[in-house]
């Protein structure tokens, strides 16, 4: 037998074992015979994603149409999907105002709060343009139809009683951007 016959017997199947011992995976072909056998690695990395579904309009105006006194809220059921099963939400909305504000032609603006709450957690007020983290959902699709009603998030706003007693009247609108991302 050559020595590098004999070398590459000895070395080589050394050279295996250490990979093997160190964890890693290695494709190998197979040996040529009335058989063979290879293995082959398969990897796949599923990326971090998340959806928001089912994003209706807060209607206030049946409630401000009677309004007597106090703080006026609504909320929007939503669902959203990790395939995390974790995310944060960031709230803005389309006003020039710093925070959240309604708006109306020749009039100041109508400032409101914000809050956010998922499947399991009390309702937290958001911070505009903050992240609101360690959010959980154990939906299994876009659609929550694994979920109760298939909704697993609120997102409310209040108008509060002393803003509401300052404003004129006029026909105040907004729109917030709700931005979804996992964790």
């Amino acid at each position: 037998m050559s020595v590098s016959k004999h070398f590459s017997r000895v070395v080589l199947p050394a050279a295996f074992a250490a990979v093997s011992l160190s964890g890693f995976a290695a494709t190998q072909d197979g040996t040529r015979g009335n058989s063979s056998q290879a293995k082959v690695d398969v990897n796949a990395q599923v990326a971090a994603k998340v959806q928001i579904t089912g994003a209706t309009a807060i209607d206030l105006d049946s409630q401000l149409a009677s309004w007597t006194g106090g703080d006026v809220s609504g909320q929007d059921a939503l669902c959203v999907w990790s395939s995390t099963e974790a995310y944060n939400v960031t709230i803005t909305d389309n006003s020039t105002a710093a925070g959240f504000n309604l708006t109306a032609a020749g009039q100041n603006d109508l400032p409101y709060s914000v809050s956010w709450a998922d499947e399991s957690s009390p309702a937290d007020i958001i911070t505009y343009g903050s992240a609101l983290a360690a959010q959980g959902t154990t939906a299994i699709n876009k659609n929550c139809s694994n979920i109760t009603g298939g909704t697993n998030a609120i997102l409310a706003v209040t108008l509060a009683e002393a803003d509401l007693e300052a404003a004129r009247a006029a026909d105040y609108t907004g729109e917030l951007t709700v931005v979804v991302a996992p964790e």
